[in-house]
Order: C-alpha cells, then sequence, then structure tokens
C-alpha cells in the first residue's frame, strides 16, 4: 500500500485511525503522533495488512441515496475503519450483513474506496 492511499489525511487523522486499529489489537501501541506523513502512511499500511482492517476514504459525500441505504450514508466518515461503519449501523439496528454489503456496493460505485 502506498502513501497516495492516504492522501488528504492529516498526521493527525493518521493518528486516530493507528490508534482505532490499537484499541482493538493488545500487541499493538498508542500514539501521540508520528514525525511524518510518510512514515505514518508506510506504518498505517502495514497494520492494516498484518490485522486485515480496512479504511474507508470518503469520495461522493454529497451522492444522494434513496430508501434505507440514505438513512446509513451518512454514518460514513472520511478515514474511518470499515469495522467502525458496521458497528454504527448496527447501533442503528441494522444487521451488520447489510452494512457490509452498503461497503461493497458503494465500493462498487465509486462512492467509497478501501485501502
Amino acid at each position: 500500500m502506498n502513501a497516495t492511499a492516504f492522501e488528504g489525511l492529516s498526521i493527525k487523522d493518521l493518528v486516530g485511525i493507528q490508534n482505532k486499529i490499537a484499541d482493538s489489537y493488545e500487541d499493538i501501541e498508542k500514539l501521540k503522533s508520528f514525525t511524518d506523513r510518510t512514515t505514518a502512511a508506510k506504518r498505517i499500511g502495514k497494520l492494516l495488512e498484518d490485522t486485515g482492517e480496512r479504511v474507508i476514504r470518503l469520495l461522493k459525500p454529497e451522492y444522494v441515496k434513496r430508501g434505507k441505504a440514505a438513512d446509513r450514508f451518512p454514518h460514513y466518515k472520511d478515514g474511518m475503519l470499515a469495522s467502525e461503519y458496521v458497528s454504527l449501523c448496527e447501533e442503528d439496528g441494522v444487521d451488520p450483513t447489510e452494512a457490509k454489503r452498503d461497503i461493497r456496493y458503494d465500493n462498487q460505485l465509486g462512492l467509497i474506496r478501501l485501502v
């Protein structure tokens, strides 16, 4: 995974991703900062590969969905973990399978990108 996958995210955003992953895995340390963006992107990329987590990049935040999907689409935040999206949907009573289906479909439509 290259650094361009995280283009547009600040070092603070990347630290947030690192720490969200660390919350789920005991052997991963939380951080306060990275020295630079390139180091941060490389480290996050390695963590994502090691843990199987995916980061959602929101490509078309203005897109208007219809039906029940319209209620779930605003849950997407640029730089969030896919597991976070599923958890937010579950809190709203949505089946996790349906939330994962949203992610796959929206990725295929080009509304989001998984990195």
